[in-house]
Parts: structure tokens; sequence; C-alpha cells
């Protein structure tokens, strides 16, 4: 599947995560539905 571009998007949270905390919410909230997606996806 496209687990580079799942591995960016990770590095990328947690970059933001460092640089920004507070003002990265919106992007913490986008990458929880995505990661609630995600497992059921990675089962298979």
């Amino acid at each position: 599947y496209c687990y580079s571009a799942l591995r960016m998007s990770l590095a990328q949270r947690e970059t933001c995560i460092d640089v920004c905390k507070e003002s990265c919410n919106d992007t913490q909230y986008k990458m929880t539905i995505s990661m609630a997606v995600w497992p059921s996806e990675a089962s298979e």
C-alpha cells in the first residue's frame, strides 16, 4: 500500500508537535481520524 506516504505523514506530525504543539491541534485531530481508519486496512 502507501506506507511511504503514511511514514511521511507521521514524521511531519512529530516534527509539527515538536515545533508547535498548540498550533497543530488541527493536524493532530486529522491524524487521529486517519489513525482510527488505518488499522483496519493494515490488518488485511
